[in-house]
């Protein structure tokens, strides 16, 4: 998960951001960070700068649950006050989240 570098860099105007529009990251994964301090620093810088973090972890239950803390600590809350904006799935249910996925997504807008 060390890839949220290049979405600060993403998030800006000179790379194409618009000020009128929501900025929303999600984040699909299925396992743990290698460095988690530094996820976690620009996982906090990212919504500092007004970037909503999705979470959606996906995998067997028993990994996701090793992984899951961090996910909710990278992800923001939600837009309509009902916890953090984590959702979870085994791989061959993936598509039962996505709808709520993006209505999340939309309430945020």
């Amino acid at each position: 998960m060390q890839i949220f570098f290049k979405f600060i860099q993403m998030f800006t105007g000179t790379n194409g951001d618009r000020t009128n529009v929501p900025d929303i990251l999600i984040l699909y994964t299925d396992g743990e960070a290698s460095d988690k301090d530094l996820q976690f620093k620009e996982a906090e810088q990212l919504k500092k700068n007004g970037v909503k973090i999705i979470c959606a972890a996906f995998g067997e239950p028993s990994t996701v649950q090793q992984f899951l803390p961090d996910l909710q600590a990278m992800a923001s809350p939600s837009c309509k006050g009902t916890g953090k904006l984590v959702f979870q799935a085994e791989f061959d249910k993936l598509d039962t989240i996505v709808n709520t996925i993006v209505a999340e997504a939309c309430n945020c807008v």
